[in-house]
């Protein structure tokens, strides 16, 4: 073998294990680790992130405490994000999403849904909840 293709084949071989996420799965069946999309935007679910994935949420649901804030991160695709009634208090739409990140405070106690638009709709398709205690 010459050494151009000894090469390539290495660098293939360091893409794929650089691929592997890895991570748990809790009992909700959400995924841990870190989520890379096409964007190069690295998410790590969970502790008050969702990562915004191609026509998923990760975690699907999240619980957080009264005050406390939910990230919502970009990692691949285009979505226009809603929340569904009930409504939090002083908590608005994310609307169109792209890139970058979102975040939202929670000052009540609630269970909050919430969908993209494009991917989804009330409980259906790329859908999540936010719980507040």
């Amino acid at each position: 073998m010459n050494t151009r293709r000894l090469a390539a084949i290495a660098a293939a071989l360091i893409g794929l294990a650089a691929c592997g996420g890895g991570g748990a799965t809790n009992s909700t069946g959400v995924t841990g680790g870190t989520t890379g999309g096409t964007n190069n935007n690295a998410c790590t679910p969970g502790d008050g992130t969702i990562c915004v994935q191609s026509t998923t949420f990760n975690p699907v649901g999240i619980t957080i405490s009264k005050g406390g804030s939910v990230t919502f991160q970009e990692v691949q695709g285009a979505h226009f994000i809603v929340f569904d009634t009930p409504l939090a208090t002083g908590v608005s739409n994310i609307g169109d999403f792209s890139s970058g990140t979102a975040s939202r405070t929670f000052t009540e106690v609630g269970t909050f849904p919430y969908h993209c638009t494009i991917h989804g709709g009330v409980g259906t398709g790329m859908h999540g909840t936010i719980t507040v205690q």
